[in-house]
This record gives structure tokens, sequence and C-alpha cells, in this order.
């Protein structure tokens, strides 16, 4: 029976140490993202904002103000990118395994 328990506490220690990976990827893909975003803020000033309102252009605009935005909310709601979240899970889970 102990070595059920071990593998399992095993296994779900490894669950949480990926799902940190992935809060810390989705912070990285924000910031890549926002990074992008104003890299080309200068010739985007030059060049689209110039021209005609066209559909296509509104399209590309709401494409690049909305996506950040909704990247910082993903972000916040769905990660919390502090390293003591997953510290504190893995003392619950191995306080719980030491009570079975």
């Amino acid at each position: 029976m102990a070595f059920a328990t071990n593998a399992v506490v095993d296994e779900l220690v490894e669950g949480l140490k990926h799902a940190a990976i992935s809060r810390y990827l989705c912070g990285v893909a924000l910031i890549l993202s926002i990074y992008d975003w104003l890299l080309l803020l200068g010739q985007e000033s030059e060049t689209i904002w110039k021209g005609r309102w066209t559909l296509p252009k509104g399209i590309y605009y709401f494409n690049r103000v909305v996506t950040p935005i909704g990247l910082v909310v993903a972000a916040y709601q769905l990660t919390d990118l502090r390293t003591e979240a997953l510290s504190t899970r893995v003392s619950l889970l191995a306080s719980f395994c030491a009570f079975l």
C-alpha cells in the first residue's frame, strides 16, 4: 500500500511541476507578445496608420489590441506567477500523504 501511495505522490508532484512550468510559459508568451507589439509599433505607424480605413485594417487593429489584452487577462486569471504557490501545494500534499 505504501508503494502505491508513494507512486501517486510522485505523480502528483510531477504534475504540479508541469503546472508551474506551464504558468511560466504563459508569462513568457505574454511578454514576447507585448515585446513584438512594441517592436512593430514604429513600422506600423509609418505604413498602416497613414492609409485609409478598410475592413481588413479594422480587423488588423482589433487583433493587435485585443490579443495583448486577452493575454494579460488570461495570465492574471489562469496563472499565479508566484513560486510559493507551488511550494505551498507540495507541502499541503506532503502533509496530506503523511496523514494517510
